[in-house]
């Protein structure tokens, strides 16, 4: 019965989720467009830092506005800008390498092929992002972006079922159907997780040169954001007991609450509130520019409600018995989140460099290390270099390999376009990891893109 409850709860999570991210993401786009660097990211590595400028720098080094500030370039605009990181082994390898670890080839896949891998999705939007330069005053940027995230792994007793004949509608009877055969998969209490998020950020950042030699310049820079999730739902479970956090945003719309799961999980609250900062120093001379920032400096609190039941009470509800709360207590933990639900922003530090061999010709060499333990923050540093070659700076391709924190060696490749009299026009595509794309063992899919970018 406990896993039946679970599994229903599951798969209206799940539907909803990926429906949740759909919306989220066509609403966004649709008014508005993509974002860039952030927090909560996931996929994006950031090499090349000093290449980045304008309100995208924000993210990654505040000083960088201010210091590729010139002349002819006054405000810069950007619009349908942003990064999508998809995960799932069993359905990138069935989709596009027919279902081997070696080949890319197209096939199709089962629902096994879902719930016996985890499955990630991190999309990151731009609403709007500008920069104005001022000549004596500095650099002032804006930006507001949001984030939506889904993660799931079925551990346990839900990997060692078959799912090979089954849809989201069956789901159910099919975990019972296996349990009733074979009561003794109940003794597995290897836990399985579900999690889910989605927040927007608004950002304000200022940078100014603060020393202006013939030789060096010196610029200083930082950023202040105000993080608002709309909703957060978390859950671990396996054939013995069931324990989650979750909130949402009153905002969601009332044709969402179809049964009692989203009823409960309306937060009595509008939104979660969270802030950040991100500092940064940044130099330049004729040739070699270098720079470090420390980013995502900050927190959030979600308004969220507990969740816990075992076999013997299959009730949602609120309890505070005390095996309740060590429970609920042990998922905060592995969560990363207080008991009044405050989560750390994934905190790092980031240095990089570049030197111009020839006007069209750079090279780049960046470091970025975690400060603080926090959800999804990296647990190793990552190192990468990488070259940028640009035709008449109309055509820039920037290229080169990053061992990440995961200890993977990835390969960043980004084209830009840049048009108009004063290439006062921008449009880009890339991805943290090229390869992946062709690599069967890779389990994952990340791409960024910038469609609409001006600089006047």
């Amino acid at each position: 019965i406990l896993l039946t409850k679970a599994s229903e709860i599951m798969r209206g999570w799940i539907t909803r989720g990926w429906t949740a991210i759909a919306v989220f993401t066509l609403l966004t786009t649709s008014k508005y467009g993509f974002a860039q660097a952030g927090p909560f990211q996931v996929g994006r590595v950031q090499t090349f830092t000093t290449f980045f400028h304008d309100y995208e720098a924000m993210g990654i080094n505040p000083a960088n506005i201010a210091s590729h500030k010139s002349d002819n370039k006054k405000f810069s605009i950007g619009l349908l800008s942003g990064g999508f990181l998809f995960h799932s082994g069993g359905i990138k390898r069935s989709l596009l390498h027919g279902g081997s670890r070696t080949n890319l080839s197209i096939g199709g896949f089962s629902l096994n092929d879902v719930l016996h891998n985890r499955n990630a999705v991190n999309v990151d939007n731009t609403i709007i992002g500008f920069n104005v330069n001022t000549p004596k005053t500095g650099s002032f940027a804006f930006s507001v972006r949001s984030n939506v995230y889904f993660d799931m792994e079925l551990r346990g007793i839900f990997r060692e079922m078959d799912y090979s004949n089954a849809d989201l509608g069956s789901l159910p009877d099919i975990i019972s159907q296996t349990i009733e055969e074979n009561p003794g998969m109940m003794n597995n209490r290897e836990m399985s997780y579900l999690r889910m998020n989605a927040i927007n950020e608004v950002s304000l950042g200022y940078s100014k040169c603060i020393l202006n030699q013939t030789k060096v310049q010196l610029f200083v820079g930082g950023a202040a954001k105000y993080v608002m999730g709309m909703m957060d739902m978390g859950m671990q479970f396996n054939g013995q007991e069931v324990a989650g956090v979750y909130a949402l945003s009153s905002l969601i719309p009332d044709e969402w609450e179809e049964n009692n799961y989203l009823a409960q999980t309306k937060s009595d609250k509008k939104f979660g509130h969270g802030a950040g900062a991100n500092l940064g120093v940044s130099m330049k001379t004729q040739k070699f520019r270098a720079g470090v920032s420390v980013i995502d400096l900050g927190f959030i609190r979600w308004p969220s409600k507990h969740l816990y039941f075992t076999n013997q009470d299959v009730l949602m509800e609120v309890v505070n018995e005390l095996d309740a709360e060590v429970v609920v207590n042990n998922m905060l933990s592995d969560f990363q989140r207080t008991e009044d639900g405050m989560e750390m922003l994934p905190a790092r530090i980031i240095v990089g460099g570049s030197f111009e061999a020839h006007r069209y010709i750079h090279f780049y060499l960046d470091v970025m290390a975690p400060i603080v333990s926090a959800p999804r923050s990296m647990e190793n540093p990552t190192i990468g270099i990488g070259t940028r070659l640009s035709i008449k700076d109309a055509i820039v391709l920037r290229a080169g390999p990053t061992l990440t924190n995961r200890k993977l060696i990835t390969l960043p490749m980004y084209l830009s376009f840049f048009g108009g009299k004063y290439k006062s026009f921008e449009m880009s595509f890339g991805s943290s990891d090229f390869l992946s794309f062709f690599l069967a063992r890779r389990d994952y899919l990340q791409m960024d893109m910038a469609l609409m970018k001006f600089h006047f």
